[in-house]
């Protein structure tokens, strides 16, 4: 919750009154010492702390849910994600806006998949677990890309807009992409809501379309008109053969299974992935039976001991050294 009150404070600095209001079973005074000593300065974003049953319409209604402009549901215990469907199904009871927008954050795909579909789309789902576990894969392949990621998904400096441009209807994506002086256009969301990222120059721009650019505020992303220009030949690399890469990866988790799946597509064949992780968190039957496509997994065990780490690590030459947090 603490990232997410500071990505707030700076989304709602340019508002009067930015209000958020946070509620859960958890002590007031609790909640309110660890904001103060771990969300950092919050401008003039206003926190709300109210105790009460999430799951509990009857407590839903006396902390006003319903006049939200928005509702964030974090996934809060281990019991999976039935604490998550029952608090949208008491959300869903006392709000009777269908325009207000819904996010809950759910461990299982076919749970988020069933919430959006059965409110028919009012309730967004995130599984965090695979946001941290592919940015987590590709920032080991592109050093520096999470970087990027931050500068795009936070509200400092150029971010991420939703645009409608109805001049450009019938013209194609390739004409669009000359057409904002002040924005970088970078996909298309059709009529149906369907997100199509960088599509060929050819695709035609359909009724209802809305552009996805990036610009430094909504207000640049302004249609300057279609510009005309013949791009260059671009020839393409040669291939090469790449060699065979080596991953040691220290530590795992539920995590992990997801970011070696992620890297398996982008590893040359005869790939390895060495895994050194403690038993006494990890069953050491799991880890010898790991199969991925094209890569030969090892594994064995440690302690964490310094001299075990080190060497580990000097048993042969790593390509990658990714580090993986005992997450339960």
């Amino acid at each position: 919750v603490f990232p997410i009150l500071k990505e707030l404070a700076i989304a709602g600095s340019n508002l009067r009154k930015p209000t958020v209001v946070i509620f859960a079973d958890v002590d007031r005074i609790q909640m309110e010492d660890e904001i103060s000593s771990r969300a950092g300065d919050l401008g003039k974003l206003r926190i709300i702390t109210r105790k009460g049953d999430p799951t509990n319409p009857g407590d839903l209604v006396r902390a006003n849910v319903g006049g939200s402009k928005s509702i964030i549901i974090l996934d809060a215990d281990d019991a999976g994600d039935a604490t998550v469907v029952s608090t949208v199904l008491a959300v869903k009871s006392v709000v009777t806006d269908p325009s207000i927008p819904i996010v809950a954050e759910v461990d299982d795909a076919q749970t988020g998949e069933a919430l959006t579909s059965a409110t028919r789309g009012q309730v967004q789902t995130v599984r965090s677990h695979d946001v941290i576990a592919r940015v987590t894969a590709q920032a080991s392949r592109q050093p520096g890309l999470s970087t990027v990621i931050l500068d795009l998904l936070d509200f400092d400096g150029d971010e991420i807009y939703f645009s409608s441009v109805p001049a450009l209807e019938g013209k194609t994506y390739g004409d669009a992409l000359l057409a904002f002086n002040g924005a970088s256009i970078i996909g298309v969301r059709d009529d149906k809501g369907a997100i199509h990222l960088n599509p060929k120059a050819s695709t035609k721009i359909g009724k209802g379309s809305q552009f996805i650019a990036i610009a430094e505020d909504d207000d640049k992303v302004v249609y300057t008109g279609v510009v005309k220009a013949k791009a260059p030949t671009v020839t393409g690399p040669k291939t090469t053969k790449r060699p065979a890469e080596h991953l040691l990866v220290v530590g795992w988790s539920s995590m992990g299974h997801s970011v070696i799946s992620e890297l398996s597509a982008f590893l040359p064949k005869g790939s390895t992935v060495h895994i050194v992780a403690n038993p006494k968190y990890v069953d050491p039957a799991e880890l010898k039976s790991l199969k991925f496509d094209g890569l030969a997994v090892s594994y064995s065990a440690s302690t964490g001991d310094i001299d075990e780490l080190i060497a580990a690590a000097e048993a042969k030459h790593y390509d990658e050294v990714i580090v993986l947090g005992y997450r339960n």
